[in-house]
């Protein structure tokens, strides 16, 4: 199981926000690459955009550790627009133990996954 280059896309809708006035719910897309195999975690870089129902945008970046162990718990950096220099928790489950990501590993690779966050805390 040697290690190689991949490429996640993220993307989704948040609802129901709460905390800043005017904001009730974002739109949200991203690349996750990493060095992963099924036996080393993808722990590189994530970068996202949130466009948020205001009009105002986010850009958060940083190092993303998804593993074998769920939940996967990672703080990233608002590193421009709305937010900018702050900090964001996320928490989110990946399905990797789900039987396709399995057999997957044990026969020519995995070439998509799917995963749920669960909350994303603006620190």
């Amino acid at each position: 199981m040697v290690p190689r280059q991949v490429t996640f896309v993220t993307s989704g809708v948040w609802k129901d926000c709460v905390g800043i006035d005017g904001i009730t719910g974002a739109t949200v897309a991203g690349v996750h690459k990493s060095m992963s195999s099924c036996v080393q975690p993808a722990d590189g870089p994530l970068t996202f955009t949130v466009d948020w129902s205001n009009g105002a945008t986010s850009t958060v970046w940083g190092d993303w550790p998804v593993g074998m162990v769920q939940p996967t718990v990672g703080e990233l950096t608002v590193v421009d627009g709305l937010g900018a220099g702050g900090r964001v928790r996320i928490v989110a489950n990946y399905n990797v133990w789900a039987p396709e990501t399995v057999i997957g590993c044990l026969t020519g690779g995995i070439s998509s996954g799917t995963g749920m966050v669960q909350s994303i805390t603006f620190l």
